[in-house]
């Protein structure tokens, strides 16, 4: 393959300011708050929603950054929660109410917001209210007659698609705020600080036509290096390589080949492949396609694991396996994972929700999201490799965005 792994640098922007203090009490921050469902594995925990903290629609990773303060968000368990939820808010002395603003989860899609819900104060039989939220970013109202309640019940009976459907923030409230003061909290484009032009930004690169190896987008950390680039039919290819400072030569370990049914369609009108220098990351996406299939790569800033995040509106059978003749594939049935050797290294792929099948890692059944890890390992001194891919284990994808964030940001 001729393609020259090229240094990246990567910057990140520390400077977003917020809109002028807005003052209000959320009662929402003096309840106990628990929910019938939590993308636990994610740290989507229900106490998120009276942070104070509300993730800008579509901002990705930045959902869970900084890591020591936990996600941003609220999020059911799609896999188990049957596009249903509940977030029960519990005070020990009584408060009054008469207004709950949500702010659905935007920071993937807008399909992940709750639609169709209901609010129930105490253990009353019949809602103070019901309706539905839209597919929007930003604070959506419900006003009801004022009353003194211990008690209160968000019921939702359905989201807009998405694959974990949530609430980025909740306000409970005994006053009411104004429209403009609404926007200000959640704004579409959030103000930021001026510091001139971004020349890494401008840097950005955006196909929109498919290409080979000979044309591909790198990323790495300074040891595992990885080439990405999406044929005509719609396959994403990675191709994984280890560098060696001593004679500044990189040597491919092997190529990985990532596809779902319906394929992924690569006509120039919808079709990007991106490259953020801002994130160290590699976007793969159709944005007019049905299923609004979403590819996300980035090497771990800390270890040698390239990392993928795919994401779609509508569930879809993800494939993985291993492309060309770089070196010999084998299986872990028991641990269901994939593996390339390839002399003293090897490639470990991993997924949740994903089992080993014709040599293959695919999905167990469709679902809208999956997190992957290709682990690159190596024989240490004296040992075999063996033991070495057995040692292999999951790492939490989340604390992986967020240490990347905070090793570029201070880059």
């Amino acid at each position: 393959m001729k393609v020259s792994f090229i240094l990246l640098v990567f910057f990140l922007l520390n400077a977003i300011c917020s809109a002028d203090a807005i003052q209000y009490k959320n009662l929402a921050e003096q309840a106990k708050i628990t929910a019938s469902s939590e993308l636990k594995d994610q740290r989507l925990l229900a106490p998120s929603v009276a942070d104070g903290r509300i993730a800008p629609a579509l901002c990705q990773h930045f959902e869970f950054f900084p890591s020591n303060k936990g996600a941003k968000s609220w999020a059911v368990n799609g896999e188990t929660a049957e596009d249903k939820g509940e977030l029960i808010l519990e005070w020990e002395d009584s408060v009054f109410l008469q207004e709950v603003i949500y702010f659905g989860r935007t920071a993937w899609l807008l399909d992940e917001c709750f639609k169709d819900y209901a609010i129930i104060i105490d253990d009353n039989e019949v809602p103070v209210a019901k309706g539905s939220f839209k597919k929007m970013h930003g604070g959506q109202r419900v006003v009801f007659k004022r009353q003194k309640a211990k008690k209160l019940t968000l019921r939702f009976f359905n989201s807009h698609g998405g694959p974990n459907p949530g609430a980025t923030e909740i306000l409970v409230l005994d006053e009411k705020l104004s429209d403009s003061e609404l926007i200000a909290l959640a704004p579409a484009n959030p103000p930021t600080i001026d510091q001139g032009p971004d020349p890494i930004s401008a840097a950005n690169i955006t196909w929109t036509k498919p290409s080979s190896g000979e044309e591909a987008m790198p990323i790495g950390n300074g040891s595992l290096l990885a080439n990405v680039w999406t044929e005509k039919g719609g396959n994403v290819l990675v191709s994984l390589a280890r560098y060696s400072k001593l004679d500044s030569s990189a040597k491919k370990i092997g190529t990985l080949r990532f596809q779902f049914n319906p394929n992924l369609k690569t006509s120039s009108e919808s079709f990007r492949q991106m490259l953020r220098f801002k994130y160290g990351e590699v976007v793969v996406k159709n944005i007019r396609q049905e299923e609004k299939p979403s590819y996300s790569f980035f090497v771990d800033a800390k270890r040698d694991i390239l990392h993928l995040q795919f994401r779609s509106k509508s569930p879809v059978p993800l494939k993985v396996l291993f492309d060309g003749n770089e070196g010999k594939t084998s299986v872990l049935q028991e641990t269901k994972r994939i593996v390339q050797t390839n002399n003293k290294h090897a490639l470990v792929v991993l997924c949740d929700g994903m089992e080993v099948k014709d040599n293959k890692l695919q999905a167990i059944d469709p679902k809208r999201a999956f997190d992957l890890q290709v682990h690159l390992v190596r024989a240490q001194e004296n040992e075999q490799l063996d033991k070495s891919i057995g040692s292999v284990s999951k790492v939490d994808v989340n604390g992986a965005v967020s240490a990347q964030m905070e090793a570029w940001n201070n880059f």
